[in-house]
């Protein structure tokens, strides 16, 4: 199992932008952190076929368990990543596919409650459905944001499984 490094943004390389430095069939990981000490710019690490990407992956976080490793196609950083594991010791950043899915709920609902009372005192009001109206738009931005989120990581898993069959 082989790996060359890249790094992520390469201003003497063109292009510059890892992602187009490697081959259409190549798998780049991607690393939460680098090891106390590491001075240098930010880098991935390629190989020739998902698996060896997951096998190395797997492999770096029992070496360091305070990292996350996540493992994309030549595709960048389009989407969820195809394969994705934490060390044991990892904290995490925060959630926020979960901030979208409560947040925009709640836009959404209080949103369109606000903007129905307008509709049923036939717009009297108006302050309900400007209100409303602000609330109810970014709240289904949020949702339609997650969807697409949710999709594209099962469209990835379908694709990666497909892959390896």
């Amino acid at each position: 199992m082989t790996s060359r490094r890249v790094l992520l943004f390469d201003p003497a390389a063109q292009p510059s932008s890892w992602n187009q430095r490697i081959g259409a069939s190549d798998f780049a990981v991607h690393y939460s952190s680098f090891p106390d000490g590491y001075v240098g710019a930010p880098y991935c690490d390629v190989l020739a076929s998902a698996a060896e990407a997951e096998a190395y992956a797997q492999n770096y976080v029992t070496e360091h368990p305070q990292v996350r490793c996540r493992v994309y196609d030549a595709h960048g950083l389009v989407g969820a990543p195809l394969f994705e594991v934490a060390g044991k010791s990892y904290k995490g950043e925060s959630n926020l596919s979960q901030f979208r899915r409560w947040g925009g709920s709640v836009l959404f609902v209080v949103g369109s409650i606000l903007f129905s009372i307008d509709v049923f005192q036939d717009y009297r009001l108006l302050w309900p459905s400007t209100i409303g109206s602000r609330l109810a738009i970014p709240g289904a931005l949020l949702l339609v944001t997650e969807g697409l989120v949710v999709l594209t990581a099962r469209h990835n898993a379908k694709k990666k499984a497909a892959a390896t069959s």
